[in-house]
């Protein structure tokens, strides 16, 4: 539980000290229950600005909503707080984190983006840390939670910004260190993934996909490259078998400590190390 004000300050720029801590947090006005704070902004799908009173008659603490010209920056509904904010959706991360105390400070975040192969990736390499005695979780498309044994399932194949951090806070209270997490172009576009502290990205590879979603591949890649330039990251792992992973390990071997990997023996490189799979059939 936090105070509204302490939630949202350093975030939005609001003045609002209502004497009741926030409980909750929801994207979701069918499962608000008192004391949560709704966030009502524009998905793909639906505008959540439609469901505002039923948030509120479901006993919403406050409503953040996606400003727009036309509304005022604080507006009350049955004594219940609307604060309009601008990019909102770029904000939810930051607020989930806060309210769930930064649960990825405390563990080592694996990121893996890519078009084919980030599932087979973060099962593989969440079992390889297991055998190593590393109690690892993963999230992504099979589901949420240990390896051989995933709880819960996710709707995306990147859950949305609350229920990340929801999850890291819950693996937090289990003692797992490490957490697989894939990290599709939705989400990094999105910005459902700011607040999470990244230590390693894993690159599989690239393909035409989802352009009806990004229009295009340069826009398409632009998205999945947002994970290596996350604040935290440290390292880089890139496919050297397809022509953007030799790129990008091009460009973030100054940022990054970076590794190649890959089945093809013709890439060498002296400035970094690589790792090369033989095909024994």
């Amino acid at each position: 539980m936090i105070l509204l004000y302490e939630l949202l300050k350093d975030i939005i720029d609001v003045d609002i000290k209502l004497p009741a801590f926030v409980t909750g947090l929801s994207l979701d006005s069918r499962k608000v229950k008192k004391g949560d704070l709704f966030f009502a902004y524009s998905g793909t799908s639906t505008d959540g600005r439609q469901f505002i009173d039923a948030a509120i008659q479901a006993g919403a603490l406050a409503v953040l909503r996606e400003a727009d010209e036309h509304k005022d920056l604080l507006t009350w509904q049955n004594k219940t707080p609307i604060i309009s904010i601008k990019n909102l959706a770029e904000k939810v991360s930051h607020i989930a984190a806060r309210f769930y105390q930064y649960p990825s400070d405390d563990m080592t975040i694996i990121g893996i983006t890519g078009t084919n192969g980030k599932t087979s990736t973060s099962n593989l390499l969440a079992q390889a840390l297991g055998f190593l005695g590393e109690k690892t979780a993963v999230i992504g498309t099979l589901g949420c939670g240990m390896v051989d044994h995933l709880e819960q399932p996710c709707n995306l194949t990147t859950p949305d910004p609350i229920l990340i951090q929801l999850l890291l806070n819950d693996y937090r209270q289990q003692k797992i260190k490490t957490v697989v997490l894939e990290s599709s172009s939705h989400a990094l576009q999105q910005r459902r993934l700011d607040a999470i502290n990244f230590n390693i990205g894993i690159f599989t590879n690239l393909t035409r996909d989802h352009l009806d979603y990004h229009g295009d591949e340069k826009t398409y890649a632009v998205a999945k490259r947002l994970l290596f330039n996350m604040p935290t990251m440290q390292y880089g792992i890139f496919n050297l078998d397809d022509p953007v992973g030799v790129k990008w390990i091009t460009d973030f071997k100054e940022q990054l400590t970076v590794c190649g990997y890959g089945l093809n023996h013709e890439v060498k490189c002296d400035n970094y190390p690589i790792i090369t799979a033989h095909n024994i059939n």
